[in-house]
């Protein structure tokens, strides 16, 4: 096991020591701070940041993007904090709490035994949207990449357990019969479409650029006929909300990338305005677009001021 492995599972559990200390409240309010801390000495990927806010918001000005920015720091920072605690009566209590249809939706769809495909961004509280459907009793299963540090991996793993046993973790690596497998019992399958999939995904328009997207979620309702659906697990006002709608696309009987890329493109298309309406939730790091083209050089004004 290389010393890295053992020095990031070390600081996580220095992390989840310190945020044990405090108050759930204190906890909260630390993770905006933690969040602050980070934008003003080590900005992780503001560069590719930055450059994703230029694609998607180009009549924004300089000072609205870095201020996005900030509150993007800010909202993970409270993500990273409330991860550790989520297993106290508070926090259940707050899950508990979100405001939803997912019940209602979720039990009408499976009554007709085809499963769902849950389509999901790397957006707001997606580790708190876990722990609601596990909470909420529902049989879910989401593909996944596992880590290379392999203590580290056993630990997030371990820790969505906590809520209960009704999720599964699989491997994106297994065959795609797997994923049919899940369906076909009548589960959930949740999969993230947006990643970056290079040369294996179908090329699709997403917040105003092209994008190469994971081909997943159209080809197994293809085989499958499962219903597909959106959701996004938000934060307003310090309440949590679950956005969840159906996402009706075209009937295709054939796989092809004509089918795969209508379906793809109509996926992406619903979650726009979700992302531009709470732009400060979603996860800008990626390198969806590619590499940044220029580096960004912020003033002391506008570290401390926006």
């Amino acid at each position: 096991m290389k010393l890295s492995y053992w020095l990031e599972f070390i600081l996580i559990k220095l992390f989840e020591c310190f945020f044990s200390i405090f108050p759930s409240r204190v906890v909260e309010w630390l993770g905006f701070k933690l969040g602050t801390f980070i934008w003003i000495f080590f900005p992780y990927r503001l560069n590719v940041a930055f450059n994703n806010l230029n694609i998607v918001f180009p009549k924004k000005s300089r000072i609205e993007k870095l201020k996005i920015l900030h509150n993007t720091y800010k909202h993970f920072g409270y993500m990273i904090s409330t991860y550790f605690i989520a297993n106290r009566k508070y926090m259940r209590q707050k899950i508990l709490n979100t405001e939803t249809n997912a019940e209602k939706l979720f039990n009408k769809e499976l009554v007709n035994k085809k499963g769902i495909i849950l389509s999901g961004l790397h957006f707001s509280l997606w580790e708190t949207y876990i722990n609601y459907l596990n909470i909420k009793q529902f049989k879910f299963s989401g593909l996944y990449k596992p880590m290379k540090n392999k203590i580290t991996d056993k630990y997030f793993i371990d820790h969505r357990h906590k809520f209960g046993d009704n999720l599964k973790h699989i491997n994106i690596k297994d065959k795609s019969n797997n994923y049919e497998k899940e369906l076909r019992e009548n589960r959930i399958l949740a999969i993230a479409v947006d990643q970056n999939a290079h040369k294996n995904g179908t090329k699709v328009s997403f917040l105003g650029k092209e994008a190469s997207i994971p081909k997943g979620v159209a080809v197994l309702h293809i085989r499958t006929n499962s219903p597909i659906y959106l959701g996004a697990y938000i934060m307003k006002n310090m309440k949590y909300h679950l956005i969840i709608k159906k996402v009706n696309v075209p009937e295709y009987n054939e796989i092809n990338n004509e089918s795969i890329n209508s379906i793809m493109s109509k996926v992406l298309k619903e979650y726009e305005e979700i992302v531009k309406t709470y732009p400060e939730q979603y996860l800008w790091f990626h390198k969806l677009w590619g590499k940044p083209k220029q580096k960004i050089k912020r003033t002391i004004k506008e570290i401390l001021k926006y």
